[in-house]
């Protein structure tokens, strides 16, 4: 018999961390990942969206929906599904973005301003790496529902733009004729400076979409820029509940 998303959800639980609530002490108000206690958003958020010209709007409109422990065994399925592990791990990685989405429905639509028009992903930035063959997209697919909503409404034009802090929105082509006036849902698999998914979803608005929200799976957590005693540490350790909204 075949096994439900949520059987292959629960098998991941253990190993997922939550997201820290918007607006607790040393969380980026933008990504929800760890900062200083004399900053309001991590360094690349900074550089990404408060002094560049990308559209203010993405600063309230990312939302992780997991954390990533670097190194941890959901940082490694995430890279390990992408390199030789599909099989193995692609099933509980849609499984995860399926049953967090169904779950925080009404959250997104408030976020957006409406329901959902269409579901895109972040383009690779690999060449030779289409759409239909994109880890991401093929994984996703593995759920039904969720494969038929995805899009391709992005490409990557030229990775040559691509810094790890730069907001470069030139480094994507939009189909503007489908997606004007959309509400848009961008799925990013790690977030780590969120330069490319922060760019993408800038390509999007200046073709016209009405909004975008940027939800990776995984906001990166790397344990060697911080000490065990950060107030992060311990907003990381409860038991990963589903149901928590972090904005």
């Amino acid at each position: 018999m075949p096994r439900t998303t949520r059987e292959f959800f629960e098998d991941l639980r253990p190993h997922l961390l939550p997201v820290p609530r918007h607006g607790q002490p040393q969380v980026c108000r933008i990504c929800l990942g760890a900062v200083g206690d004399s900053y309001e958003q991590c360094h690349s958020c900074y550089k990404l969206l408060v002094a560049s010209d990308a559209p203010r709007s993405i600063q309230t409109r990312v939302v992780p929906m997991s954390i990533a422990r670097n190194p941890g065994t959901w940082y490694s399925i995430l890279q390990r599904y992408k390199k030789g592990a599909w099989a193995e791990h692609a099933p509980l990685v849609a499984s995860f973005v399926w049953e967090w989405m169904t779950e925080h429905e009404d959250h997104l639509e408030r976020l957006l301003g409406g329901g959902v028009d269409l579901l895109a992903v972040v383009p690779s930035k690999k060449p030779g790496i289409t759409f239909e063959s994109q880890v991401l997209v093929r994984a996703l697919r593995l759920v039904k529902p969720l494969g038929a909503r995805l899009e391709h409404v992005l490409d990557c034009r030229d990775s040559t733009c691509y810094g790890r802090t730069k907001y470069a929105p030139e480094m994507f082509t939009a189909d503007r004729r489908s997606i004007v006036g959309k509400r848009v849902i961008l799925i990013e698999d790690t977030w780590i400076t969120g330069a490319t998914a922060v760019s993408a979803a800038g390509a999007l608005l200046e073709a016209g979409a009405r909004c975008v929200v940027i939800v990776p799976i995984a906001r990166d957590f790397k344990v060697e820029f911080h000490t065990e005693d950060h107030p992060y540490t311990s907003l990381i350790a409860p038991p990963y509940d589903l149901r928590i909204w972090p904005r």
